[in-house]
């Protein structure tokens, strides 16, 4: 994830969940060994509080979605812009209905900055084209595969959006074949989902990003927390697949009352 050569600085991990391993204990390594620069990364956090330790000294910037306390320089892809842009993609390739399907704990971590971009989407898509997010809880469940096939069943979506490679394979089981039957876009795409649309947060972009921040910020001999954090957002690109090729306009889609 991190640009580990390209400037000359040699990158460590360390894991805080670790058995024996806490934040305070964490520092104390760190500072132990030298290391001048912390990159923080949180991706299934909402909140992290690091505001009994002693970052003096340490240059430091966050990666992911969480909120820390105090708050540092924070680096994070631009999930709310990334929903937004495709599904602007997608209008464009002519799908209307869109389906979305994700894990809340996943939706957590990133304060629904996914479902916030879909409601304000809803502002400019026909009403009678409105279709609730369809939350999992247990992705590989009898239940949750019941649950999704009532949902699709009742709300007909002509493109479903998701994350995780189970998704396209699980539309497949319940007859929505893609992109015949339907469309399907990645919320999350990276080279691994290769052969499917949807949208590349990219990651990597955001950790190239921070590692740029930590090096100028000891460029500038500054560290600590700082009196003016910054927070970038890494912009996304689309992702072309067989999964969601162009609709023609003419393409009449069946009706609920008709569709099996």
């Amino acid at each position: 994830m991190y640009k580990r050569q390209a400037l000359g600085f040699r990158v460590e991990e360390f894991g805080w969940y670790e058995p024996g391993m806490n934040p305070r204990r964490l520092i104390e390594i760190i500072r132990a060994r030298g290391i001048g620069a912390v990159i923080f990364e949180h991706f299934m956090e909402r909140e992290v509080d690091l505001s009994g330790l002693d970052l003096s000294g340490l240059a430091m910037v966050s990666v992911g979605g969480a909120r820390l306390n105090p708050k540092l320089h924070r680096v994070e892809v631009n999930h709310y812009g990334n929903v937004i842009k495709l599904i602007k993609k997608l209008q464009s390739r002519g799908y209307q209905r869109f389906g979305v399907i994700i894990p809340r704990i996943f939706e957590r971590s990133s304060n629904f900055k996914r479902s916030a971009a879909l409601h304000s989407e809803d502002l400019n898509i026909a009403e009678a084209d409105h279709i609730p997010i369809f939350y999992r809880e247990e992705t590989d469940s009898k239940k949750d595969l019941k649950e999704l096939a009532t949902w699709l069943e009742k709300h007909q979506p002509d493109c479903v959006l998701g994350v995780g490679t189970d998704v396209p394979h699980q539309l497949d089981s319940l007859g929505y074949t893609q992109p015949d039957k339907v469309g399907f876009a990645h919320l999350g795409w990276h080279s691994s989902y290769e052969g499917y649309a949807g949208y590349n947060p990219k990651w990597s972009g955001a950790g190239k990003v921070a590692v740029n921040l930590v090096v100028d910020q000891l460029t500038r001999n500054e560290n600590g927390v700082p009196e003016d954090p910054l927070w970038v957002l890494v912009e996304g690109e689309w992702g072309d697949g067989h999964s969601a090729h162009p609709v023609l306009n003419q393409r009449k889609r069946k009706s609920k009352s008709t569709r099996s």
